[in-house]
């Protein structure tokens, strides 16, 4: 029994003191990179703020919800029909589909084209 016990106390020192090289290696974890998801949403504008220093519009969708999309000034591309146009186009009650993205949590319009 004391063989036994001397054998399992000179493997584990064994283990313990094998070098790094025996040991397995370890793996990274993989990084991924973050892409903003993007999706497209139709509703009608609710309501539309372009005074606050981060420019936004309220959306009613179909079914009933409501969407905070912001407006990038420098990236966010308005359309009229297909015809381009501006921010300043945007108003309550108009019909437009929304391609966003989401950055940092919010909801971030890429394209509005005003339907109707």
């Amino acid at each position: 029994m004391n063989k036994l016990a001397i054998l399992a106390l000179f493997i584990a020192i064994g283990v313990l003191s094998a070098p790094a090289s025996y040991a397995e290696e370890a793996v990274a974890p993989a990084v991924v990179e973050a892409t903003p998801s993007t999706d497209a949403v139709e509703g009608a504008i609710k309501s539309v703020d372009l005074e606050s220093e981060t420019p936004s519009f309220m959306l009613t969708l179909a079914d009933g919800t409501e969407a905070a999309v912001q407006i990038d000034e420098a990236e966010t591309q308005v359309t009229n029909a297909g015809a381009p146009s501006d921010v300043m186009a945007l108003a309550a009650g108009q019909k437009v589909s929304v391609r966003k993205a989401d950055r940092d949590g919010k909801a971030v319009a890429k394209t509005i084209d005003i339907l109707a």
